[in-house]
């Protein structure tokens, strides 16, 4: 017994209809979770830290600065297209787990020549350590490491409204698919 033309054509519609469903949502699955585990990075800086070298350096930096008398009034340079951006001098603090300064503007990664860290004293100011970042936003000069922190990473707002609703309707339209193959 035969099929009648009006319930084929009917049947490769459903078809052709849920394995859209399945494609789109597919699609829209993928995108929001590629997304979401992918955010935007923004090249803004905001922030400088500074903290120790870790590794072999920072013994000798810690022997060097159990010799020296004091805490030193550091403070940091940050050179922008020739321009030098000075922050203001925390007097008298151990670097310990790292000391941040804020900057008054946010300024492009891509466009930090150099940052300097400073100690000031009465009769003259020391350069300590210096790095070119090179747009990588953690350096590691001779004795510190500088870590120039900006916003974080973005999440587009609809990735995971379209993960989620977007795996919903591919489970529906997979689903029907089979169930239209096997019925």
């Amino acid at each position: 017994m035969s099929t009648p033309p009006v319930q084929l054509r009917a049947r490769q519609w459903r078809f052709v209809v849920w394995l859209a469903l399945l494609l789109i949502g597919g699609a829209a699955c993928a995108w929001g979770l590629w997304s979401w585990t992918n955010p935007v990075q923004s090249d803004r800086v905001s922030s400088v830290r500074v903290k120790t070298r870790p590794g072999i350096v920072n013994d000798a930096a810690g022997v060097k600065s159990m010799l020296s008398p004091g805490n030193p009034d550091l403070y940091v340079r940050v050179i922008v297209g020739g321009e030098t951006l000075q922050t203001d001098t925390m007097e008298d603090t151990p670097v310990g787990g790292g000391l941040t300064w804020n900057l008054d503007s946010s300024l492009s990664l891509a466009a930090i020549e150099r940052v300097e860290v400073w100690d000031e004293d009465t009769f003259g100011n020391d350069l300590l350590d210096q790095v070119t970042p090179e747009g990588q936003r953690v350096t590691s000069g001779q004795e510190y490491q500088v870590i120039l922190r900006g916003p974080g990473a973005k999440v587009p707002t609809g990735a995971i409204p379209a993960a989620l609703i977007g795996g919903v309707f591919a489970l529906i339209g997979g689903g029907r698919l089979v169930w239209e193959q096997v019925v």
